[in-house]
């Protein structure tokens, strides 16, 4: 695309990420992506999550700029990027893979992009160039104390899990000269750990010394004066984008276009140039990432001393230390187990929140889309479902994919004839829907009912008596006890059901059970368009 097309194009204002009708067609004509639009504001944390092959990563490529797109545009903070490229987009990216360098510590995995990057920069005046430098100078010193203290305390921590092993092992051990021998080396261990108050106390004032010169830091840059100038750069493109709008017949976006060019011919801005950070920027934004993810005890460490998560979280760091405008994320926990998975769900919202961030993330996971997302993207075959908060989304499906493919147990289909307010299944059952539920909407004759495990109870309880209509006898083939509930598998209409029924009382295989439909809840869907009814 042509760069004088660029400028032409607008974001919407309250749009901090735009993507509008991006289309994605590989070389040998497969389409990946259709007609993706959507408007991301900032803060937000989007999570696109759909199937296999739905076209969630390859839209997120595109962001990156690791994809071309085929058609459409995208607009990162106002600005114009399918041709700008990934390095130059301000978007940090962590990947399903950590892809951390083994032969690098923990420390210069963090600090390599920002040792070889050059970033655009704003010009201090001297005064506030000098004061800033020697808050800077203060609080490096004090983070190379932090990483020596922490270094000391990861070894004694190491010992001191090797004194409580040796402790138990100590117990079982019925061998008078092996016990002495291990007496010996606990003594020994003793004798190490002597110390171990006194390097705990050091961390925590070394951490309070951190938190102020930190302050001092944040304060200083925020009352900092820079050297500024007329943008004429900016106002030239702004030029060639208003001519360009008047040949083309477009003289509401040119007028608009003159107010920006009038502004940007009267406002200073900021001087900025392209330079390296310096040794204490970096050595500031390593420890101040490592803080926040809580390894700064592991920066001398090489992966390999790492464990799964500790390692996403160096992964994570990585994206961090760029002050990136975006971050992206591609299934980052799918190569954790399931307890770390849970773990690090709350951690990168957490993260997200402290950093005031706009993240993009992908996943096949529906439970980590629920629980993470501002809202939610839901894909299937390169095409846009549904988009919406978690809460929308669960209680308003807008189509039979997106019915089935949130929640967990899945919601259950049967297939069903309307007529006068009843649905007659094809075993026949039959229930009779309340008028404040059709509420005067259109139901076809051929229908699909759709209710999820947790909207069906058990058959003598408040629903019952709400909606005696809906009690139906099931016979159980599994029962699923899990603490506090049961999952029950049962046949119904000729297809499996499942029920989340509260464990009040044993539930046995093959047992006749009442249960009820809470019809408040359930769903209809058009059998041929698949669409929700209500």
């Amino acid at each position: 695309m042509e760069n004088t097309n660029r400028v032409v194009l607008s974001c919407p204002k309250d749009s901090y990420v735009s993507l509008q009708h991006i289309d994605k067609i590989y070389d040998n004509g497969v389409q990946a992506v259709f007609d993706f639009n959507l408007d991301i504001k900032k803060h937000e944390f989007i999570v696109f999550v759909g199937p296999s092959g739905c076209g969630k990563s390859t839209t997120l490529r595109m962001i990156a700029g690791l994809e071309n797109i085929t058609s459409g545009h995208l607009f990162i903070d106002g600005e114009y990027v399918n041709d700008v490229t990934p390095k130059d987009r301000n978007i940090a990216m962590v990947f399903q893979s950590y892809a951390l360098y083994p032969h690098m510590s923990v420390y210069d995995n963090l600090a390599y992009s920002l040792k070889i990057n050059k970033i655009p920069t704003k010009i201090l005046l001297k005064e506030d160039k000098a004061k800033i430098a020697s808050i800077e100078g203060e609080l490096n010193y004090v983070y190379k104390q932090f990483r020596k203290i922490n270094k000391e305390k990861d070894e004694l921590n190491k010992l001191s899990n090797q004194k409580e092993n040796s402790i138990r092992d100590l117990e079982s051990i019925k061998d008078q000269k092996k016990a002495e021998k291990l007496q010996k080396e606990i003594a020994k261990l003793d004798k190490k750990l002597v110390n171990i108050n006194e390097v705990d106390d050091e961390y925590e004032h070394l951490n309070k010394k951190v938190d102020e010169f930190s302050n001092l830091l944040q304060e200083a840059k925020e009352n900092a004066h820079y050297e500024m100038h007329i943008d004429e750069a900016h106002c030239n493109e702004l030029e060639k984008a208003i001519e360009f709008a008047r040949s083309n017949g477009n003289e509401v976006h040119a007028k608009e276009l003159e107010v920006a060019l009038n502004k940007a011919q009267t406002t200073e801005v900021p001087v900025t140039k392209l330079k390296h950070l310096s040794k204490n920027e970096i050595n500031l934004r390593v420890h101040e990432a490592a803080r926040i993810l809580q390894i700064e005890e592991y920066l001398d460490r090489k992966p390999k001393a790492l464990s799964g998560g500790q390692r996403q979280r160096v992964a994570l760091g990585r994206a961090i230390v760029r002050h990136a405008k975006v971050f992206l994320m591609d299934e980052p926990l799918s190569n954790l187990d399931a307890k770390l998975r849970v773990q690090m769900r709350s951690e990168i919202v957490r993260l997200h929140n402290d950093l005031n961030a706009t993240t993009i993330y992908v996943t096949h996971d529906q439970t980590e889309a629920m629980t993470m997302a501002t809202r939610i993207v839901i894909m299937k075959l390169g095409h846009i479902q549904q988009i919406g908060t978690p809460s929308e989304i669960y209680r308003n499906p807008a189509n039979l994919f997106v019915a089935g493919f949130i929640g967990s147990p899945a919601m259950n289909f049967f297939n069903a004839d309307y007529k006068d307010g009843i649905l007659t299944f094809e075993d026949k059952t039959k229930i009779k829907l309340p008028d404040a539920v059709i509420n005067g909407k259109f139901i076809p004759s051929k229908v699909i009912l759709g209710v999820r495990p947790e909207d069906i109870h058990p058959g003598d309880g408040e629903h019952a008596r709400e909606f005696p209509e809906s009690i139906i006898e099931l016979k159980v083939k599994v029962a699923e006890l899990l603490g506090s509930e049961y999952f029950i598998h049962s046949d119904f209409n000729g297809k499996n059901l499942i029920a989340k029924i509260e464990a009040n009382k044993p539930i046995a295989v093959d047992e006749k059970i009442k249960v009820c439909f809470n019809l408040r809840k359930i769903h209809l869907f058009d059998i041929e368009t698949e669409k929700c009814i209500f």
